[in-house]
Order: C-alpha cells, then structure tokens, then sequence
C-alpha cells in the first residue's frame, strides 16, 4: 500500500507526495495500536504515550501554518530550523488516524474501523500491484462511512487539507476515555527539549515570541549550563528551569555550533500542558464495547455504588461467550483455563422402562 507516485522509486531525484502523513502516520498509529492489543503495553502506559504525542502536536506552531499535505509535499524542502513551520507529519499523522478510526467505529456501530480500511487498500494492491491517489484515499474512508460518509469527508476537509484543531476530547470519548489538560507550576522558558540526544540538553524546539525566543535561543541550541551550573542532560534542564521563580533573571550557557555563548532569560509563569488521558468511571456500555473492540481492553472491576444493571452489563467483557454453548451434536463446550475448548459428549441415554 503506497502513494502511486513510490514505486517503482527514482532515487535519482526527489519524488513529492502529499500523503506522507498516511503511509508513516498512519504506521506510528499501528505501531500504538499493536502494542496495546497484543498485551505488550498496559493501558496506563498506552494512555501516557498517546498524551505524549498529543502534547508533542499542540506544542507545534508549525500545525498552524502548515497542513500535513503541504508537510508531506516539502519532505524535501523543510529547513534545518523547520521546527516553528512545519508540522510533523508522523506526529499528526497518527493522531488523524485515531479520529478517522474511532469514528468509522462510531458510525458503524463497531461494523467497521480503520482495519476496514486497510484490508481494502491492501487487497485493491494485491490484485492490481498499484499505488493510490489521494483521492482514492480519501473516497475509500468515505466508502467506509457509507451513509455517514459525510462525516468522514468533513474529518479529511478540517484535519487533512485544513489546520482545525483535532478534537481529542470529543473523539477519544466515543471510546469511555476522558482528556484532562493539567498545566505544570514553576518557571518556563517555553522550550522543547529532544528526549534523546548525545549532545546533553538540546533545544528541540523554541516556541515563537516565548521566553527563550526573548532571550535569543534557537532550535539546534545545546544548553550547557544555567547561572553557570553545568547541565546534565534534558531531564536536569527541566528540572532546573521549574525551579525558576517568575521574572526572575538568568545566564544561560549554550553551545551554538562550535561557538560558545551566553543569554540572559527571564522565564514565564506556569509550565508546559500535560494530557492526562484515563477510563471515564461513567463510561456507557456502548463506549466500554467500543473500547475493547479497539484496543482489546477488558472491562475494569466495577466501583462500588454503581447499578445492579451496569454491574451486570460489565462482566460480560470478562465472560467467554462460548461456555455453555450447545453444539448441534449436544456436546457442551467446555473451555478449561488457559487451554483449548474440548467437547464434552453427552451422558448416554438410560433405556426407558417397559410400559406396563
């Protein structure tokens, strides 16, 4: 499954596309998704990296600026400074596929999802060996949403070819989950450090008009020392930086290529936004389905105080529908834990006793 225009490749020269955000978004999306349902990733932990890409994307000027179309199209192009002006489209590339994803769920009633989507894409490949245009990707998410399809074009028109911000609250709802935005205390010089690095606490990423912007920090800055204590590393950057006291005044070290150099910084009040995604207690039996269907998540234990009838609809998620069943041969299925179902055949039948 490909952009017509990848394959065969020219690696001699550039080759543009515009759905970049598709064939890698959409890949980081299923790398997400695979861990959590084959049991590899706690849903604590699925939660947490979905926040994470979540803040990654609203942390990004660029995805006002720039559509992922358009990010897709200058793959080639995009600056060693790109960070303030381009989008990533990795990053909202997965998050365009979990929209498109729980709604086509939404408005199937579980009948269809995204997998509905790629097993199409992959069987038109494997009968026709040919790549697809945007618009044939596009009608084929519409095709999915059948009467609905309305709904699924407006998602392409807002998130794909437009800069709308992506409801995750609204969308991620659908599924029992909740999104709490909760805002760090402390001192913020409003930049972005990459996780990994080699070169100590490197800046990622200065917000436009921010605090470190001010102070004449730039992206592909490595932040040696504050007040002239030495700086370990991303995490001890952070950390000293909270600490910082609102409109206070300090010296920072940076390393800016092969030159050495100093800034002054007066840090803002407040602190970067977590996304805090969890379970809403008062999920619906229809969302905690839709949930499981999705991301294979069992139901929780139920809180104390909920209803006779919640109760009951939630230990279904835990029951194997196949106890009990009655084969058409009258044996019972009897599935032993942790192994394979086995008939049981049924007791013979005693002779009936002579009419008298």
């Amino acid at each position: 499954m490909r952009p017509g225009v990848l394959g065969p490749f020219a690696y001699e020269r550039e080759v543009h596309t515009s759905m970049l955000w598709f064939s890698e978004g959409f890949t980081s999306y299923y790398a997400w998704v695979i861990l959590a349902r084959a049991g590899l990733a706690s849903e604590a932990e699925a939660m947490e990296a979905l926040g994470e890409q979540i803040k990654r994307l609203q942390e990004s000027p660029g995805r006002k600026l720039m559509t992922v179309e358009q990010a897709s199209w200058e793959a080639w192009l995009r600056p060693d400074d790109g960070g303030n002006s381009y989008v990533d489209y990795y990053n909202k590339g997965m998050l365009i596929a979990l929209a498109l994803d729980l709604e086509l769920r939404r408005i199937s009633g579980g009948q269809r999802s995204l997998d509905t989507v790629m097993r199409e894409l992959y069987g038109r490949w494997k009968n026709t060996g040919a790549g697809i245009s945007p618009t044939e990707l596009e009608a084929t998410f519409v095709a999915a949403g059948e009467a609905a399809g309305g709904e699924i074009s407006e998602l392409f028109r807002k998130y794909v070819h437009g800069f709308d911000e992506i409801e995750f609250g609204k969308h991620l709802r659908l599924s029992g989950y909740k999104m709490d935005m909760v805002q760090e205390t402390g001192g913020d010089l409003e930049l972005v450090f990459a996780e990994q690095s080699d070169k100590g606490a490197l800046i990622e990423l200065v917000r436009q008009g921010g605090a470190g912007d001010k102070a004449g920090l730039a992206n592909g800055d490595v932040l040696l020392a504050i007040d002239g204590l030495k700086i370990g590393g991303a995490a001890e950057a952070k950390r000293q930086i909270k600490a910082m006291a609102g409109n206070s005044r300090h010296t920072l070290t940076i390393q800016r290529g092969a030159r050495m150099i100093e800034r002054t910084a007066v840090p803002a009040t407040g602190g970067p936004i977590t996304y805090k995604i969890a379970l809403d207690p008062g999920a619906t039996y229809e969302q905690m389905v839709l949930r499981q269907a999705w991301l294979g998540y069992t139901a929780p234990a139920p809180a104390s105080g909920n209803s006779t009838l919640r109760d009951a609809a939630l230990k279904l998620f835990n029951q194997d529908p196949t106890i009990g069943a009655e084969p058409e041969d009258g044996s019972v299925v009897v599935v032993p834990a942790g192994g394979k179902k086995k008939a049981k055949k049924p007791a013979a039948k005693k002779p009936k006793a002579p009419a008298k």
